[in-house]
Protein backbone atom coordinates (compact mmCIF):
# COMPACT_ATOMS: atom_id res chain seq x y z
CA UNK A 1 0.00 0.00 0.00
CA UNK A 2 1.05 3.51 -0.63
CA UNK A 3 0.64 7.08 1.22
CA UNK A 4 1.50 10.33 -0.07
CA UNK A 5 4.65 10.28 2.27
CA UNK A 6 5.75 6.33 1.74
CA UNK A 7 5.09 2.68 0.48
CA UNK A 8 3.81 0.79 3.53
CA UNK A 9 3.43 -3.03 3.98
CA UNK A 10 0.67 -4.54 6.81
CA UNK A 11 1.92 -7.14 8.36
CA UNK A 12 -1.40 -9.62 9.23
CA UNK A 13 -1.80 -13.14 10.99
CA UNK A 14 -3.94 -14.19 7.78
CA UNK A 15 -6.03 -13.01 4.92
CA UNK A 16 -10.24 -14.47 4.65
CA UNK A 17 -11.07 -13.11 1.46
CA UNK A 18 -10.03 -10.42 -1.22
CA UNK A 19 -13.27 -8.94 -2.04
CA UNK A 20 -13.90 -5.92 -4.65
CA UNK A 21 -16.94 -3.63 -3.14
CA UNK A 22 -18.56 -0.67 -5.34
CA UNK A 23 -17.68 2.48 -3.68
CA UNK A 24 -21.67 3.21 -3.25
CA UNK A 25 -21.54 0.40 -1.05
CA UNK A 26 -19.12 1.89 1.42
CA UNK A 27 -20.36 3.70 4.49
CA UNK A 28 -18.28 6.93 5.51
CA UNK A 29 -16.69 6.05 9.30
CA UNK A 30 -18.36 9.37 10.82
CA UNK A 31 -21.95 7.48 10.17
CA UNK A 32 -20.65 4.93 12.36
CA UNK A 33 -17.42 5.05 14.41
CA UNK A 34 -16.73 8.93 14.36
CA UNK A 35 -14.52 8.79 17.06
CA UNK A 36 -11.88 6.32 15.21
CA UNK A 37 -9.98 8.89 13.04
CA UNK A 38 -7.59 6.66 11.22
CA UNK A 39 -11.44 4.79 9.72
CA UNK A 40 -12.49 5.91 6.23
CA UNK A 41 -15.32 3.72 5.62
CA UNK A 42 -16.96 0.57 6.53
CA UNK A 43 -18.88 -2.06 4.29
CA UNK A 44 -21.22 -4.85 5.79
CA UNK A 45 -20.40 -8.07 4.52
CA UNK A 46 -22.29 -11.59 5.16
CA UNK A 47 -19.71 -12.30 7.39
CA UNK A 48 -19.84 -9.18 9.24
CA UNK A 49 -18.29 -5.31 9.15
CA UNK A 50 -15.08 -4.40 7.53
CA UNK A 51 -13.20 -1.47 8.54
CA UNK A 52 -11.59 0.23 5.48
CA UNK A 53 -8.32 2.28 7.06
CA UNK A 54 -7.21 5.63 6.20
CA UNK A 55 -3.13 5.30 5.93
CA UNK A 56 -2.60 8.54 6.03
CA UNK A 57 -4.09 8.93 9.45
CA UNK A 58 -2.96 5.28 11.17
CA UNK A 59 0.24 6.70 12.66
CA UNK A 60 -0.12 9.67 14.87
CA UNK A 61 2.11 12.92 14.84
CA UNK A 62 4.39 11.56 17.64
CA UNK A 63 4.34 8.07 15.68
CA UNK A 64 4.97 9.23 12.47
CA UNK A 65 8.26 11.72 13.57
CA UNK A 66 9.30 9.11 15.45
CA UNK A 67 9.27 6.47 12.37
CA UNK A 68 10.67 9.48 10.39
CA UNK A 69 13.80 10.16 12.59
CA UNK A 70 14.61 6.59 12.52
CA UNK A 71 14.06 5.70 8.71
CA UNK A 72 16.78 8.79 9.03
CA UNK A 73 19.15 7.60 11.39
CA UNK A 74 19.22 3.82 9.47
CA UNK A 75 20.19 6.08 6.11
CA UNK A 76 22.84 7.75 7.92
CA UNK A 77 24.72 4.45 9.31
CA UNK A 78 24.18 3.33 5.94
CA UNK A 79 25.81 6.20 4.22
CA UNK A 80 28.36 5.42 6.55
CA UNK A 81 29.17 2.13 5.95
Amino acid sequence: ASTTKRTVALLVDSVGDVIEIPEEKIIAAEQILSELEYVEGVVKTEGGMVLIHDLEKFLSRHEEKALDEALEALNRDERQD
